[in-house]
C-alpha cells in the first residue's frame, strides 16, 4: 500500500515537506519558498532547475516524487543592482513616494521623499515569478495552465512585504504614491488582468493607457496610492515609454535610439518629433537563459571577459552589489552573466577560435573557458539567433525613417546588463554595427529615472499620440535582414 504522504527532507536547512506520490519535486520546492528558476516553464529544457536527490543531480521539473528523498537545493541570490542614479543626501522624515520598475527578471525599487529631487535608495530585488519562467512566453504559458492567479499573488505579496520593510526602515513613513513602469505582461500580472490573450494573436492588451488604482483593491495590505504609466501596445511596455521621457532629443536632421537588452528586444528611434518603436524577439540568454552555463547577474557570475596571450582575465561578481564585482579575487566562479557571454563570443570570433558562420574550428562542439565553464556550439547559435533579430530590426527601422546608420546621433543601451556591457565586444560579436562605435552610451535604470521623472512633474510621455508600432514579424523585409545577420561577417 503507498503511503498517503511522502518525505522530503531539505537538507540546505533541516526543513521537511511533505508531498503526495507523484507530486511535481519543482513545484513542492517553490511552494516551500525555495527560489528555484525554471526559465523554460518545466519543460526540462533550460537545466536551472537542478537539485540534487539522494546525492544525484536531477532536473526537479521532471522528478515525480515516489518515495521518501533527501534534497540539496542550489538558489540564486538576489540581481546584482546596476546604479547610474545620483542619491540624496539623507532622509528628512517626511512622506514617501517610489518608483518601481517591475522587470521579467529584477524589480527596481528608488524610494524618493516627497518634494526632494533625488531619492534617498535603490533597491533591487528579484522578480519572484522567475520560478514559473525566465520569459513573458513562459509566463503565459504558466497563466494559461491554471497559474494567473499564483503569478499575480506573488508578485503583489513580493511588493507588498518590500514596501513594508521600506516603511519600518523610514521610521514608519507614510507611502504617499507609488508609481509603476513594466512590460505589458507584468502590469497585466500586477492589476490582476488576464495574460492570456497577450500570448496568442492578435495579442490584444486589457489596458494600456495611463491608470490609477488603490492598492488595496488589488489586494496589498499597505495602503497608497498606486499608478501606471501608459504602454505603446502589447511588446512595448511602460517600462520602455518612462525610458524615453527622459531621453534627449537629438539635433535637427539626426536621430537617437535606444535598445532594451531583454527577451523581447524592443528598438525605438526617435527624432525631434516622431518615434518609432519596435519588438524583437531575443530570447533570455542576455539574462543567462538557454545557454548551458549562463545565468543571471549575481554572485559567481562573469561579467568581463578577455584573453590575451593565452592568459585569461575574468571579472567575477563577488557580491549581490554589482559596484563591488571586484572587492575579492577568491570567489570561484559559476557561469556566464549577459555581458560575460557578449565577451566570450566577441573573443571566440575576434581570435579565430569560431569562423564566421559562428561554428567553432576543427570539429569542436564546445569552448572551456575555466574549469567547469564553457559554451557549447548551441549556446553560440542562440546568441546568434538573438542578435540577429536585434540587427534587423535595427536595419529596418533606420530603412521606415527613411535614414542611414550615418545620421544616428547617439545610441542608448537600457535594460539591466547595460552597465557593465563592453561597446568594444558588443561590436566585435555584432550585436551592434560598428558604425555606432563613438554613438553608443549605456543607460541601465532609463525606466527608474523616467519614473522619477513623473514622482516630481507629473509629466509622463504620451505614448498614444507621440510612440509609432511596427510589427517586425509581418515585415516583408524581416526574414531577409535577420538571415543576412546570423552570421559575423
Amino acid at each position: 500500500m503507498e503511503k498517503q504522504f511522502l518525505k522530503v527532507n531539505i537538507l540546505n536547512s533541516g526543513k521537511k515537506v511533505l508531498a503526495k506520490y507523484g507530486q511535481n519535486l519543482l513545484h513542492i520546492l517553490q511552494n516551500a519558498g525555495y527560489n528555484i528558476p525554471s526559465y523554460c516553464g518545466g519543460r526540462g529544457q533550460c537545466g536551472k532547475c537542478l537539485v540534487e536527490v539522494d546525492g544525484k543531480k536531477v532536473l526537479s521539473c521532471q522528478y515525480k516524487i515516489c518515495s521518501d528523498i533527501d534534497v540539496r537545493v542550489f538558489e540564486e541570490k538576489n540581481i546584482a543592482t546596476f546604479t547610474d542614479i545620483s542619491f540624496a543626501p539623507k532622509y528628512f522624515g517626511g512622506e514617501l513616494n517610489l518608483a518601481v520598475d517591475i522587470g521579467t527578471t529584477v524589480i527596481s525599487i528608488a524610494v524618493l521623499e516627497k518634494g526632494q529631487s533625488y531619492p534617498v535608495e535603490l533597491i533591487s530585488i528579484n522578480n519572484p515569478q522567475i520560478k514559473y519562467g525566465a520569459d513573458v512566453i513562459s509566463r503565459i504559458s504558466y497563466a494559461v495552465k491554471g497559474g494567473q492567479k499564483i503569478l499575480e499573488d506573488t508578485l503583489i505579496s513580493t511588493l507588498d512585504d518590500k514596501i513594508s520593510n521600506i516603511i519600518k526602515k523610514y521610521n514608519n513613513a507614510k507611502i504617499n504614491l507609488v508609481a509603476f513602469a513594466a512590460n505589458t505582461v507584468m502590469l497585466h500580472c500586477l492589476f490582476r488582468e488576464n495574460i492570456a490573450p497577450l500570448g496568442t494573436f492578435p495579442y490584444k492588451p486589457k489596458f494600456l493607457n495611463f491608470r490609477k488604482e488603490s492598492s488595496k483593491k488589488l489586494g496589498f495590505i499597505n495602503n497608497f496610492e498606486l499608478v501606471a504609466l501608459p504602454s505603446v501596445n502589447s511588446f512595448v511596455g511602460a517600462d520602455i515609454v518612462s525610458g524615453l521621457s527622459i531621453l534627449p532629443k537629438p539635433q535637427k536632421g539626426k536621430y537617437n535610439i535606444l535598445i532594451d537588452l531583454g527577451t523581447n528586444a524592443e528598438i525605438v528611434i526617435f527624432n525631434d518629433d516622431t518615434y518609432l518603436s519596435t519588438s524583437s524577439s531575443a530570447g533570455p540568454c542576455f539574462e543567462g537563459g538557454h545557454i548551458s552555463c549562463g545565468m543571471s547577474a549575481t554572485k559567481g557570475a562573469i561579467y568581463s571577459f578577455s584573453q590575451k596571450g593565452g592568459i585569461v582575465d575574468c571579472k567575477v561578481i563577488a557580491s549581490d552589489n554589482i559596484e563591488k564585482c571586484d572587492a575579492k579575487n577568491d570567489v570561484i566562479p559559476k557561469g556566464l552573466c549577459g555581458t560575460g557571454l557578449i565577451d566570450v563570443i566577441a573573443f571566440l570570433y575576434d581570435s579565430g577560435t569560431i569562423d564566421k558562420t559562428g561554428a567553432l574550428k576543427n570539429g569542436q562542439t564546445s569552448y572551456t573557458l575555466m574549469h567547469g565553464i564553457h559554451l557549447t556550439q548551441q549556446d553560440i547559435r542562440t546568441y546568434q539567433l538573438a542578435k540577429a533579430a536585434i540587427r534587423a530590426g535595427i536595419q529596418i527601422l533606420l530603412e521606415e525613417m527613411l535614414t542611414t546608420e550615418q545620421n544616428i546621433e547617439t545610441v542608448f543601451l537600457s535594460g539591466g546588463i547595460s552597465s557593465k556591457i563592453s561597446i568594444e565586444s558588443a561590436i566585435k560579436s555584432t550585436l551592434i554595427p560598428a558604425s555606432f562605435y563613438n554613438k553608443t552610451q549605456s543607460i541601465p535604470n532609463s525606466s527608474i529615472l523616467g519614473l522619477l521623472n513623473y514622482l516630481k512633474t507629473s509629466k509622463y510621455l504620451d505614448s498614444k499620440e507621440k510612440i509609432y508600432y511596427l510589427d517586425l514579424a509581418s515585415h516583408p523585409r524581416f526574414q531577409q535582414y535577420f538571415i543576412k545577420n546570423i552570421n559575423f561577417a
